[in-house]
């Protein structure tokens, strides 16, 4: 007696010719996701930092969840947020960044700034900013859900045949 199996792998051949855009467009989802919670979580009062919160594809399956912020002057303000500044600056892995300082002005005797309350106030030298660590909370948040983001952008892809 012999069993004889045939299989259509018509089917099979059209999936895994999808797979590769599905996968990239789970992992964009789960890039989606993260920019929402960068945005949620984002120090920002003038709302530059959150209008600069992007996400870029950087290659197959691959993106960036960015801040581009900057200052008048230039400064990219959401890093100093992240990491803080002066003596409270630290690495991405959380230690004490090298060589933590106070911050002194460079040109001029004192620093001067308004306060939220509108209080004028002047410094000759300050200790920084503590970090806020908004990339960071919002990476811990997206983390545990990336899996279930993922399968779900993945398997949506994959119903609409993209």
């Amino acid at each position: 007696m012999k069993l004889e199996v045939k299989i259509d792998d018509r089917q099979l051949r059209k999936l895994a010719k999808q797979f590769p855009k599905a996968v990239d467009r789970g992992v964009y989802w789960v890039a989606q996701a993260a920019e929402r919670e960068v945005v949620k979580t984002a120090p920002d009062e003038s709302g530059s930092t959150i209008s600069s919160v992007r996400t870029d594809k950087v290659g197959d399956a691959k993106y960036t969840v960015s801040v581009n912020a900057r200052g008048d002057d230039g400064a990219p303000y959401p890093i100093f947020q992240e990491l803080g500044t002066g003596l409270h600056a630290e690495t991405w892995s959380g230690a004490p960044a090298p060589n933590r300082h106070r911050i002194y002005p460079r040109t001029k005797k004192f620093m001067t700034w308004t306060a939220k309350d509108g209080t004028r106030i002047s410094r000759r030298s300050v200790a920084g900013v503590k970090p806020k660590h908004f990339m960071r909370e919002a990476l811990k948040t997206i983390e545990p859900r990336a899996d279930e983001i993922f399968r779900k952008g993945m398997m949506t892809a994959l119903q609409q045949r993209i």
